[in-house]
Order: C-alpha cells, then structure tokens, then sequence
C-alpha cells in the first residue's frame, strides 16, 4: 500500500531543508541550563546582567552543532546536505553572541569580567575534544560536564552574588554532572561491552568524588543543607551499581536525574542566596 500517496498533505523533506541545526546531546542542555537557573535565581538584584551573559552562553552553545557540522564530525553527508545553514548559522550565532557581550560589558562588574575567563578556559578545553573528535570519549563528556557548568559563576556574580558563593555553585554542580555522566558511561560500559571491571571503577570514581566534596562541606563551614545536593552525586552512582540496569532504561534514569536537579536548584538557592 503506497501511503505516501494517501498523505498527500504531509510532503517528505527535502534534503538541506532544516532551517536550524540544534545540538543533539540532550543531556548537555541540562548541564547548561541548570546551572544557569541556579545563577539567576542567586542574585539579589535585577538579573538583568547575569540575563544577558547567560544569553551570550546559550549562543556559544547553540553554535556548537553548525561547527559539528562543519568539521564533518556528524558525518559526510550532513556535512553536503547541511555546509551552507552550518556556515550561515554560524556566522549569525557569533555575530550575536558579541552583539549580546558589547552591550552587557559596560554593565558588569570587574569581578564579572574576570570571572568570564573561567567558562573560557573550559570552552578552550571542550575544542581541544571537539578538534580532536573526543568529545564523546569518557574525558571529553566530564570536561563538558565541568566546562557547561562553569558558566554559572559570571552570571552569579554579575548579579551581585560573591565569588566564593558562586564557586562553590559551580563546585556543587560539576560534581553532580559528574558524577551523573559516570554513573551512566558505566551501565553502558557494562550492558554493552561487558566491561565489569570499568563500569566498577566508573561508578565507584563518581561516588567517591561526590562523597569527597560533601565531606569538605563541614570543613569549610558550609551550610549544611549543601550536602542535600551532593547527596544525589553519591546516590546514583551507588544506585546503579547495585540495580545495573539495562542501556534501554536510560531515558528514564534521563529523566529522573532532571527531576532532583530541580532540588538541587532549589537546594543552592536556599543555602547560598
């Protein structure tokens, strides 16, 4: 039965025809966005700067995928199908990002500015990945983690937030997604190759880690309402170690993980503001 021929409303897509290309990584919005939310929400003044230093970070990131595209690490044929809405996307994309910066800049702090080298640095450090086609490799995926996380603490201080307060936001933060990204490259190094003995030592360097930073919390006189969210940190992994899950539940471990991180936003929110 010809069904396209029953469905004459709905045409099939012209190669080329997408009009923008997004980054597939879903997970990596999360890492992105959370922190973000968490920055803003720490201010006690009119986010008004930290609102457009983390629109300038979307833009960075929203240009990750034409590049992707451009260095052919989506493959050849989107490369042919996609090379002229990558190179227009990208000309855009950074064409707006250092429209956003000039006009934020006059507005921010010196702290602000200096603390922008952070995020910059780890953007240095995720192209070094990406150049070398590595950013889906254990250590490109934590210097992702790290490195999205890291723009938090510009934000945060922009908005008035002090610079230890909005470190240790992003401390906090890369050591959940850490650990969240161990967690998982261990249920798949386990279900799909087998491999007890990484995924072993996988979950247990992400639980370790999360347990490490909430036992300094103490010890810098840190609220400790903090240690509810590195709690999660240390509770996935070890969860995961003990149900092992299939690769297909993924989505669903996907899924609960963005819920507690509402909490954890929360969480920092409560005990850093």
């Amino acid at each position: 039965m010809n069904t396209v021929a029953q469905t004459p409303s709905r045409p099939l897509r012209a190669p080329g025809s997408r009009r923008i290309l997004f980054p597939k990584e879903h997970g990596a919005y999360g890492q992105l966005l959370f922190p973000m939310v968490t920055a803003l929400l720490l201010g006690s003044q009119l986010p008004l700067p930290g609102l457009g230093l983390a629109l300038a970070f979307f833009l960075v990131f929203l240009l990750h995928e034409p590049l992707l595209v451009l260095l052919g690490h989506r493959g050849g044929r989107a490369r042919e199908q996609f090379q002229q809405l990558a190179r227009r996307q990208s000309l855009v994309l950074a064409v707006a990002t250092v429209t956003v910066l000039a006009c934020v800049a006059p507005w921010l702090s010196a702290k602000a500015l200096g603390s922008i080298l952070l995020p910059g640095a780890a953007a240095a450090g995720i192209s070094v990945f990406v150049l070398l086609g590595k950013e889906r490799t254990t250590a490109g995926e934590l210097t992702a983690a790290a490195g999205l996380s890291a723009c938090c603490v510009p934000i945060a201080v922009a908005d008035g937030v002090r610079v230890a307060s909005a470190s240790v936001c992003w401390v906090i933060w890369a050591v959940v997604l850490m650990a969240a990204t161990l967690a998982v490259r261990g249920v798949i190094a386990r279900a799909k190759y087998g491999e007890e003995k990484l995924a072993l030592w996988a979950v247990g360097l992400g639980a370790a880690g999360a347990a490490l930073v909430a036992g300094m919390l103490p010890i810098l006189a840190l609220p400790r309402i903090l240690l509810w969210a590195v709690a999660p940190a240390v509770a996935l992994p070890l969860v995961l170690l003990v149900l092992k899950p299939s690769p297909k539940y993924l989505r669903a471990i996907g899924w609960s993980a963005m819920a507690v991180d509402f909490a954890i936003v929360g969480v920092l929110v409560a005990a850093l503001r």
